[in-house]
Order: C-alpha cells, then structure tokens, then sequence
C-alpha cells in the first residue's frame, strides 16, 4: 500500500516512495503551496537538505530550476510555513483569510534569476525584437508588461509580508524592554526591602530574650516602690494636716 507526505501528495499521487528515489516525479497539475509544505516537512523528516528538496521540486515543476536557485527557494518555502502558523494561531495574513485558502493557493517560485541567463536574456529579446514586426512588436511588449507585473505583485507580496513580520519584531521588542524595566523596578524594591530587613535583624541583634525578662522584671519593682512611696507620701500628708488643726 502506498504511503504519502500529505492530502494533497495524494491528491497529485505523489507517494513517499517517489520522493526517496526520485522516480516518476511528474505532475500534470500546478503545485500548490499545500504539496510543497508537504513535500519540504516529509524530506526534511528523513534527512534530506535543502538541494533534495530544491531537486525534487525542479522535477515537478522544471520552471524552478531555470528561475529559482536554492537558497531563494527554501526561503519562500519557510515564509508559506511561518503564514500557515500564523494563521493557525488566529492571527492576519495579508491576501489569504485562513489554513485551507493558503495551501491550496498556487506555488508561485521566487522571481530570481538563475545564474548564466542574466547576461543572455538582454541579447536575446532584442533579436527577437528586431525579427518582429510592429504589430507583433506590440503585443510582445504587452506580454512583458503582463509578466512584469505579475512579478511586480509577487514582490510586493513579499513586501507585505516581511512588514507584518518587521510590525511584530517591534512589538515584541517593545513589549521585550517594557517587562526589562519592570524587572529592574522590582529589582530595586527588593534590594530596598533587603537593605531595611538587615538594620531591623541588626538592632533586634542587641537584645536578647533573657535581657529582655530582667528589664521588665526590674520595671515592675521599681512599679511597686513607687506606688508604696506614693501611699506613705499620701498618709504623712494626712497626718501633717490633722497636726496642723489642732495646733
């Protein structure tokens, strides 16, 4: 029984077997990004790097390898897999409302130029041109301005994307330096709370438990003499008065 990466290998009947000996890698039908995010988890899942992964893809769809190097490639892949968890976790995509929507949109490869065409293609449009005629001239034009603008879109896409990422790099530093200085606030009060801690343990430190019950005992003797005193000063008093009255 054959196995596959994904729902949607299996659609285009793309098994695993396919993709670990490279045999029979054809599809009639376009990539989507959902084959493509499979394809990319499934090789690196077996320990394929990033040239696997860029050959696999040039055979099922040989416009990659005449347009898209490497490292271009695996970087589009890795921004369709940081939008697809982006969007899992409820959060905005621009140009795609949710899951589904993304990964049964269309793969469109990076607009990069492999190298060795660079030089050639400039040369080779304009002895196309020359062999045109007006008309024909004309609409080859609108073709290009067709195809730039396809391109044009890509890019700005990108563009879009690479600001919702830069708007959340912001927001985490911000938010990043905002829990920094709190941590350093509470750092400060609690040194404060230290520093008070340690001179109250340093002047509980003077007194013990025993000198403590020897000064109030003391206080309630000294109490004693004081009140026997005061009803001795009271009963002269009285006796001094009474003295005084019969004189």
């Amino acid at each position: 029984m054959e196995e596959y990466p994904g729902p949607y290998c299996q659609q285009q009947g793309i098994s695993t077997h396919n993709l670990k000996t490279g045999d029979s890698l054809c599809s009639e039908e376009l990539l989507s990004n959902g084959v493509v995010l499979e394809i990319n988890t499934y090789l690196e899942k077996v320990g394929k790097n990033s040239q696997d992964i860029y050959h696999v893809l040039s055979q099922l769809d040989p416009s990659i390898q005449d347009t898209v190097n490497v490292k271009s490639l695996k970087i589009k892949i890795s921004r369709i897999n940081e939008q697809k968890k982006k969007l899992v976790s409820k959060k905005k995509v621009p140009g795609v409302k949710n899951v589904q929507e993304l990964l049964d949109k269309q793969f469109l490869p990076p607009q990069t130029t492999a190298r060795g065409q660079v030089s050639q293609q400039p040369n080779a449009i304009n002895e196309e041109k020359l062999r045109l005629s007006p008309l024909t001239e004309r609409c080859g034009r609108e073709t290009e301005s067709e195809i730039v603008h396809t391109r044009s879109v890509g890019v700005q896409t990108d563009i879009e994307c690479d600001q919702e990422t830069l708007k959340e790099t912001n927001l985490l530093q911000y938010n990043n330096a905002k829990k920094q200085k709190h941590s350093s606030f509470l750092q400060s009060k609690i040194m404060q709370q230290k520093d008070l801690l340690q001179s109250l343990n340093e002047r509980v430190g003077h007194y013990s438990v025993r000198d403590v019950n020897k000064r109030d005992e003391t206080a309630r003797k000294n109490l004693h003499l004081l009140r026997h005193e005061q009803r001795v000063v009271c009963r002269q008093s009285k006796l001094l008065v009474k003295s005084a009255e019969k004189i």
